[in-house]
C-alpha cells in the first residue's frame, strides 16, 4: 500500500500531459504483493511529492478547469483529479497508520 500512494501521485502526472516513470500495477490490477521493498517505496513516495509540487506550481489557474480524460471517472476537471488524489493517499495513509498503531 505504502508503494501505491507513490505510484498513484506519479501516475497523476499522465493527466496532467507529462510522461510519468512508473507502470500501472495498482488501477484495475490485482495486488500481487509488490511494493515490500521499503526503500524503493519510499523513493517512490518521495518522487510523487515532488511531481505534485510541481504540478501546483506550474498549473495556471485557468489550468485547473481543463477537462481530462480518466479511465475511472469519464472526463473531469484537472482540479477535481487533484483533489481526488489528495483524498486518496489519505485514505491509504490513514489505513497505513491504523496498521502501525494496530499491529
Amino acid at each position: 500500500m505504502y508503494r501505491h500512494i507513490g505510484e498513484t501521485m506519479i501516475m497523476f502526472e499522465h493527466f496532467f500531459g507529462l510522461d510519468t516513470c512508473v507502470q500501472n500495477t495498482t488501477i484495475g490490477f490485482q495486488d500481487e504483493g509488490q511494493g515490500v521493498n521499503i526503500k524503493e517505496s519510499q523513493d517512490l513516495i518521495d518522487q510523487g511529492y515532488e511531481i505534485l509540487n510541481k504540478i501546483i506550481n506550474t498549473t495556471s489557474e485557468e489550468g485547473w478547469f481543463e477537462l481530462v480524460d480518466t479511465p475511472f471517472f469519464g472526463s473531469v476537471t484537472k482540479a477535481k483529479l487533484f483533489s481526488h488524489v489528495l483524498f486518496h493517499n489519505t485514505y491509504h495513509a490513514g489505513q497505513i497508520s491504523l496498521t502501525i498503531k494496530r499491529a
